[in-house]
């Protein structure tokens, strides 16, 4: 249970930091 509440707390995030992720992915590829 405790597991799964942090899990969707990391869900709210997890949008932001995975466009962050992709955003410096792309960053790296190119320079």
């Amino acid at each position: 249970m405790f597991y799964f509440k942090n899990l969707h707390i990391l869900d709210q995030k997890s949008q932001d930091l995975f466009e962050y992720v992709k955003y410096k992915k792309v960053q790296n590829d190119y320079l």
